[in-house]
């Protein structure tokens, strides 16, 4: 009979994916990981199999909150449209959470390691490209023609990461809002222009 896992999965992917992307993949440490997991080496390789293996479960674990928010907002909007709007304009104020790195995980990834390692690069990519199908979906739901609709998608990813990107700097809470609320504006711009 199989000893209980002394730890908790989710908890310990959870730290991984605060950890790095805080940090990056590779100024992340095995000592590093062993505090912020509780964990010693061994079992870590023993969970997880290895560093790389842990991080892709990271990436994936970051995409499926990311994409959770997402659909909770389109579940509360009476319009598809205006949800992701509403998740757009929501993006300042996760923020105000003090999230690990203002940065989106996914396009820290494809910078840092895109080129360096091509399995974690490539996996960084294809999440990227589900969010972007993921909004094409949203905006088709709502009457938007499919080229269109993959058109916004693109501009729109475009969008959020350079807003995501922006956050980085040393701009008010107020400036973020601004800068979200034009992006949601612009969605909704685009979207009515193909309706």
């Amino acid at each position: 009979m199989p000893r209980p896992a002394k730890f908790d999965r989710d908890t310990a992917i959870g730290n991984a994916v605060q950890l790095f992307w805080q940090r990056g993949f590779s100024a992340t440490s095995m000592k590093d990981l062993e505090s912020a997991l509780n964990m010693r080496p061994g079992s870590i390789y023993a969970s997880f199999g290895s560093k790389e293996q842990l991080f892709g479960m990271a990436l994936e674990s970051y995409a499926e909150v990311s994409l959770a928010k997402l659909a909770d907002q389109i579940a509360n909007e009476p319009s598809a449209i205006q949800a992701l709007a509403s998740y757009l304009r929501g993006m300042a104020d996760e923020q105000a959470e003090i999230p690990p790195a203002q940065a989106c995980m996914l396009v820290k990834t494809l910078l840092e390691l895109g080129h360096q390692n091509s399995e974690l690069g490539a996996r960084a990519e294809a999440l990227l490209a589900q969010m972007e199908s993921t909004f094409a979906t949203i905006l088709q739901r709502d009457g938007i023609p499919e080229a269109e609709a993959q058109r916004i998608a693109s501009r729109l990813q475009v969008g959020i990461m350079g807003l995501r990107s922006y956050f980085q700097r040393d701009i008010s809470a107020a400036q973020k809002a601004e800068l979200a609320n034009a992006l949601a504006d612009d969605l909704l711009y685009w979207a009515q222009a193909y309706r």
